[in-house]
Formats: C-alpha cells, sequence, structure tokens
C-alpha cells in the first residue's frame, strides 16, 4: 500500500482542491440563478403590475380570495376567534 493513503487525512493540499471545489460549485450555483432569473425576467417577468397588487394576488393570480373581509388591527384571535 502506498503510504501517502494509509494515513489519515490528505494535506493541506488536498484541502485547497476541496476549497476550490466548493468555490467553483458555488460560483456555477450563482451563475446558473442569474441566467434563469435574467431569462424569466425577459420572458414572463418578475413582479406583478402595481393594478395587481393593488387589486390582490389571491384574486388576480389565482381567482379568490384569500381572506373574506377586512381586519382591525393585527390580532390573530380577532380572526380566528378566542382560543380557550
Amino acid at each position: 500500500m502506498d503510504a501517502h493513503l494509509s494515513r489519515a487525512g490528505g494535506g493541506f493540499g488536498l484541502l485547497a482542491r476541496q476549497a476550490a471545489g466548493v468555490g467553483i460549485a458555488i460560483a456555477l450555483a450563482v451563475v446558473g440563478t442569474l441566467v434563469i432569473g435574467g431569462l424569466l425576467k425577459v420572458t414572463i417577468g418578475l413582479r406583478v403590475s402595481q393594478d395587481e397588487e393593488e387589486i390582490g394576488l389571491d384574486v388576480t393570480q389565482h381567482g379568490e380570495e384569500g381572506c373574506s373581509g377586512t381586519s382591525e388591527g393585527n390580532d390573530s384571535a380577532s380572526l380566528h376567534g378566542s382560543i380557550g
């Protein structure tokens, strides 16, 4: 058996190669994400129009209302009934 295969670890050379591999993987992920995002932005867009946002995305995108009324404040108990 080779002497370098029988010892534990691979030294700083192996660590440097692994770090380079991780860096390349991250770079590829970032570039791929930017390319896909750019293609989506050009083809279908990344945002809805201001009118759709004001009407509500649940109505304009899904054709249904997410809530059946307005809420006064941010009290979850008033929306879901009192607990206890």
